[in-house]
């Protein structure tokens, strides 16, 4: 079954539709990507808009109401604050964390090596190459995956305090010259 989006007047086949709502399961008369592209230029819009953030907000999940820096930001709301407290969405967070804490962790290592070009078991295999020792100060322990921040690779396994010295010093080789230069002065 076929329907015409009322967007850009293409025919396409009833599945590239959204349903209206919850209560009517008809179609709507545009099609998926045609809404996709609306939303987007709606939240772009509200992006470039002055936020007017207001003195204070209602939060629906506590029914109360709270200064605004009890609320988080949202770049995409028409007040820039989030619709739920920091309260009750540290709430919501640790309750949907704590039904399924192995599928947070393990959806963040998937998500963190598919981004690098590794997968877990090339990883796993890196870190035993290496003794499980970091690649810099040789510290045995738990390791970030470091990666390129121009060409979003996968340089090795290091420690979290090496990650963040090349973090901090933006991978930049002159400036880590710069520190060791500076570190043998006291010497």
């Amino acid at each position: 079954m076929n329907r015409i989006c009322s967007k850009c007047n293409i025919e396409k086949d009833i599945s590239q539709f959204n349903k209206s709502g919850w209560v009517d399961k008809r179609p709507r008369t545009f099609c998926k990507e045609c809404e996709h592209k609306d939303y987007k230029a709606y939240v772009e819009r509200i992006k470039k808009q002055p936020k007017i953030i207001p003195e204070t907000k209602h939060c629906n999940t506590c029914n109360t109401t709270k200064p605004s820096f009890e609320f988080g930001k949202a770049s995409g709301k028409k007040d820039g604050l989030k619709s739920k407290c920091k309260n009750c969405s540290k709430i919501y967070a640790r309750k949907h964390y704590d039904k399924k804490p192995e599928m947070y962790s393990q959806t963040a290592k998937k998500c963190r090596y598919i981004k690098y070009g590794v997968n877990e078991q090339m990883a796993k295999q890196f870190a035993i190459s290496t003794d499980g020792a970091c690649e810099i100060c040789g510290t045995v322990g738990k390791l970030a995956v470091d990666h390129c921040h121009e060409k979003v690779k996968f340089r090795g396994l290091i420690c979290r305090n090496c990650n963040l010295m090349l973090g901090y010093a933006k991978d930049k080789i002159e400036t880590l010259l710069s520190a060791v230069t500076y570190l043998g002065k006291g010497i």
